[in-house]
């Protein structure tokens, strides 16, 4: 049949791979328990270049409150918010940031209650 064209399915793993390498997106994952308490993690550079747009998400596992904040830097020192999580967004909901090009970033978990602990994941695009 002219014009036709063959569709090749694919996980989305495997499209989400593609599309983090054609963005030069990187995300990094880091769990912070109950027992750790409150805590900054640690100190990223998601890439070469500052990231201008990021995501962040929490998944709670029994935690009953959180707040988590992604700070950004342009030094690695002194730190700014750029997107804020806490318990009553849900757990698995992803919050943005836009327009806050910075190379370094950090997830910062300023309350922690209950249950055992929280998957902090974020993501920058260039």
């Amino acid at each position: 049949m002219e014009g036709s064209h063959s569709l090749q399915q694919q996980s989305a793993t495997a499209v989400a791979a593609q599309l983090k390498a054609l963005l030069g997106l990187r995300t990094v994952t880091a769990t912070f328990t109950t027992a750790g308490g409150a805590a900054a993690g640690d100190t990223t550079r998601l890439t070469a270049s500052p990231c201008r747009s990021f995501a962040l998400q929490v998944v709670s596992d029994g935690v009953t409150a959180w707040t988590v904040l992604l700070q950004g830097s342009v030094d690695g020192t002194n730190w700014v918010t750029l997107a804020t999580h806490a318990h009553t967004d849900g757990s698995g909901a992803i919050m943005w940031a836009t327009d806050k090009p910075v190379p370094y970033v950090r997830a910062n978990v300023t309350t922690i209650t209950g249950g055992t602990s929280l998957a902090v994941s974020y993501a920058g695009v260039p």
